[in-house]
């Protein structure tokens, strides 16, 4: 995407720095609708072709099919690091681990709830036991050969910040690399995010990463929230596709790093409404139809007002490109259409029409949409053409 193209802000928010994506949708996408080896593998060579490098595969000590999947993924080259997910809170955690390392992932990514409301009243542990597991995981994932090593806590807006702290330093001293905040459940806003992130970066070294769900209507927001804050990594999906409500949506996070901070992620942006598309049909989930940015009507225009702006100047009325992400620029004819939308519509499907001949036509339009609560198609436009 061209950098900057329609930004018209002359202060920009605190420039995140250097940012990784983290693709999750091999596992999200499992947790939400399912998903067959070869579905995997599909949607796994769509993000590749997008230019993603970094992609969560599964959880190898749960599921068979996500082991196949890792190895065939690792065999394809295709991706500069692969992480595996492992349950560190169960009893046989140390067999989570061992299936990651057999299957070749790059990353082990260790799961494991923090907040007092999973520790006491879900796993009936403390929050010192919590530590003693986080400790054992990390030691034990590295002896396994497993070089990159992530922790990620589990609820950790609900958390104590102290707690959360705990567990970097924790980590970071048994030799992770990472620690991710998770919103898990979706229940946190943007500010304490941000404070949470900026307690992280204050005083360990260890890189943050943030992970959150949607149920809220807040993941792009606390995401952003936690960049701006120091994180580094941030986990997003396809189409927002993942557990509940979902997570960040891949396309819209990369849009907003390169208007608002003109950040390259590396992933390529033309393709992003393709790989909206073949989310769609690999999962049979419809993408809506107006889906920020990617969704077949985030640029259709049906008020003659807006279409005259596309037409004259783009930006005055798009905050990006379509063509910059795959998309494409719509007139469909609705309730507040006039003669410059009907003239479009009506150039495009070859009518020749005369001053009195668009003026009845543009009445047709307006009627037969006030009626039927919607636009129309092409057929239902060619039809009231001919009418008389």
């Amino acid at each position: 995407m061209e950098q900057g193209k329609f930004t018209h802000y002359e202060e920009q928010p605190a420039r995140p720095g250097l940012i990784a994506i983290r693709d999750c949708t091999l596992r999200e996408a499992e947790q939400a609708v399912g998903l067959t080896l070869d579905e995997k593998l599909r949607l796994a060579e769509a993000l590749a072709d997008a230019g993603v490098q970094r992609v969560q595969v599964g959880t190898p000590g749960r599921s068979d099919i996500d082991r196949e999947a890792m190895v065939q993924l690792k065999a394809s080259k295709r991706f500069a690091r692969l992480d595996a997910l492992a349950i560190a809170y169960v009893p046989s955690w140390r067999k989570h681990i061992d299936a990651c390392a057999a299957c070749g992932a790059h990353a082990i990514d260790l799961v494991h709830p923090v907040s007092p409301m999973h520790l006491e009243k879900v796993l009936a542990i403390s929050a010192p036991s919590m530590l003693n597991r986080v400790e054992e995981a990390v030691t034990y994932a590295r002896k396994c050969g497993l070089e990159h090593v992530t922790v990620s806590a589990m609820d950790a807006p609900r958390a104590a910040p102290q707690v959360l702290a705990d567990v970097a330093r924790v980590a970071a001293g048994a030799g992770a690399e990472e620690i991710f905040v998770c919103d898990s459940v979706g229940v946190a806003g943007p500010g304490w995010i941000g404070r949470l992130v900026s307690q992280l970066v204050d005083h360990n070294r260890i890189r943050i990463g943030i992970h959150c769900h949607n149920d809220l209507g807040l993941a792009l927001a606390n995401t952003l929230s936690a960049l701006e804050a120091g994180a580094t990594i941030a986990d997003v999906t396809i189409n927002g596709m993942g557990e509940r409500a979902g997570n960040v949506c891949i396309a819209e996070l990369v849009v907003v790093l390169s208007q608002f901070y003109h950040l390259d992620t590396g992933v390529e942006a033309r393709q992003l409404a393709a790989l909206a598309s073949t989310m769609s049909r690999v999962t049979d989930v419809a993408l809506p139809f107006n889906k920020p940015l990617v969704g077949p009507h985030a640029f259709t225009h049906r008020h003659d007002t807006h279409a005259r702006a596309a037409v004259s100047d783009p930006a005055s009325i798009e905050p990006v490109d379509p063509a910059a992400l795959g998309n494409r620029r719509q007139f469909r004819a609705g309730k507040y259409s006039g003669p410059f939308i009907v003239g479009r519509i009506a150039e495009r499907l070859g009518l020749q029409l005369n001053e009195q001949q668009a003026d009845e036509l543009v009445e047709r339009v307006q009627r037969y949409a006030t009626e039927h609560k919607g636009e129309l198609s092409d057929e239902q436009f060619l039809k009231l053409a001919q009418d008389k």
